[in-house]
């Protein structure tokens, strides 16, 4: 099991809730540790399970800067709520404290989905956000995925669960949130963009389809101070914010975040971020 926990989801009363770990609670922009995150930019996987080399020390990642098991944990907590058609209607952040009721694998929550009116309700959500973005021309890459046993591969049968696309439905869905607030404060976050590919995605077209036919003409995603269409994931504006212990970018969100909620001037300009970015 994963020993960083960046992320969480809750549902109450209407309303969703992501909570993100938040370990810029505990650490200044100039500190040491923020400036060696932003030179590594994120934490690197070795292939086959054979570890990783951390953005973030152990110590920090595995311990009071990630959401833990038991107890409570600093977060950064987006709330949103959606119409019918899976449209953000209304959203706000703010820094929280939360203690989390339960850790699920993938496999486990879904056993769990057929009992749980809350894992029910954001299944719902994220079945009505897929077909939005789909309509909007989203790729759907989704493929089964192998890990080799020997000279076997074998499939890995948490890839496609349920719940696992619920997670990655409320992490976009949360991530476009954040992209939406930047652009209505005017706050410089590293937006990412993407043009949309020479050929188009047809409704008819499967996982496998996509990637035989479109991939080869995706254009690489671009990061920037500016706002922009992310045609790969049907957004009219996407920041990456869910994965403060693994990606930089993500860092640097929160502290433009955390400005904002202390009504102080954000840490980093337009000049001063694209800067950082490149």
């Amino acid at each position: 099991c994963t020993t960083e926990v960046d992320d969480g989801v809750a549902w109450e009363d209407g309303v969703l809730y992501v909570h993100v770990a938040d370990p810029v609670r505990m650490l200044t922009l100039d500190s040491p540790i923020i400036t060696e995150a932003v030179a590594r930019t994120r934490t690197v996987y070795l292939p086959g399970q054979r570890g990783k080399f951390h953005m973030l020390p152990r110590e920090l990642s595995e311990g009071p800067g990630s959401l833990q098991r038991e107890g409570t944990s600093c977060a950064l907590t987006i709330a949103m709520r959606l119409d019918d058609e899976g449209s953000l209607t209304w959203w706000e952040m703010f820094p929280s404290v939360v203690a989390p009721r339960d850790f699920l694998s993938y496999e486990a929550s879904t056993q769990a989905l057929p009992n749980e009116p809350a894992l029910q309700a954001m299944m719902d959500i994220a079945r009505r956000r897929m077909v939005k973005r789909k309509a909007a021309g989203a790729l759907d890459l989704n493929r089964q995925e192998y890990t080799w046993k020997g000279a076997r591969p074998q499939a890995i049968d948490s890839v496609n669960t349920p719940t696992r696309r619920l997670i990655e439905e409320t992490m976009i869905l949360a991530n476009e949130a954040v992209a939406r607030e930047g652009m209505r404060k005017g706050l410089a976050l590293p937006y990412r963009a993407q043009a949309a590919p020479a050929v188009g995605v047809r409704p008819d077209m499967s996982p496998s389809e996509q990637y035989d036919t479109v991939l080869p003409h995706l254009r690489a995603a671009t990061v920037s101070s500016f706002p922009a269409p992310h045609a790969g994931l049907g957004l009219e504006a996407y920041v990456q914010v869910t994965s403060p212990l693994r990606r930089a970018a993500d860092l640097l969100v929160h502290f433009q975040l955390h400005a904002v909620f202390l009504g102080q001037p954000p840490p980093f300009s337009a000049a001063k971020m694209d800067a950082v970015l490149d």
